[in-house]
């Protein structure tokens, strides 16, 4: 998958985008169990609930891979200068 970097490591906006695609795609599902009629609310509602999860996607592979892929290469370059800035606080006890 694209938006994983190196470790198994997923982007926090990348996983969120997934996590709301899965959701809405089980409710678009349940939808599709719910409708009577081919022109029904509950039929439309979840052709509609299945083009946003699939638009969720899109944003992901998309923006995630093609307009910022340094982000996923340099994860954990970024995770790791997080780290250091949280160790680097001045002792203050012996102000080093």
């Amino acid at each position: 998958m694209p938006c994983i970097g190196k470790g198994g490591k997923i982007a926090k906006f990348s996983f969120w985008l997934i996590i709301s695609s899965i959701i809405i795609t089980i409710l678009s599902e349940m939808s599709f169990t719910l409708y009577t009629g081919v022109y029904g609310f509950f039929n439309m509602l979840g052709h509609l609930l299945k083009a946003i999860s699939f638009f969720l996607i899109y944003k992901v592979l998309s923006e995630r891979t093609l307009r910022n892929p340094c982000e996923m290469l340099y994860l954990d370059l970024m995770e790791a200068n997080k780290n250091l800035k949280k160790l680097s606080i001045i002792d203050q006890l012996t102000g080093v």
